[in-house]
């Protein structure tokens, strides 16, 4: 009986309609949180990957991150 009671002083307390609003704001945030969550992903899935086929090719970090030379390794100039 007490179960009943309490099931109907809640929905009593409920209202019948929600006068809710959602301003333009709030759409511009969640486009902005959902293109940050798919670049944010492409990101971590180009670093996994890489570090991934760096492994797989017996490659260090330090090796494959470039392959080019540095301008201070250049011992032409004299």
């Amino acid at each position: 009986m007490t179960l009943v009671l309490c099931i109907l002083v809640l929905l009593a307390l409920v209202p019948g309609t929600a006068h809710a609003y959602i301003d333009p704001g709030s759409g511009s945030l969640l486009l902005q949180s959902l293109i940050a969550l798919v670049v944010g992903g492409w990101l971590a899935f180009r670093l996994f990957a890489s570090r991934f086929w760096a492994k797989i090719r017996g490659k260090g970090p330090e090796d494959s991150a470039d392959d080019a030379p540095d301008a201070s390794d250049d011992s032409s100039t004299g």
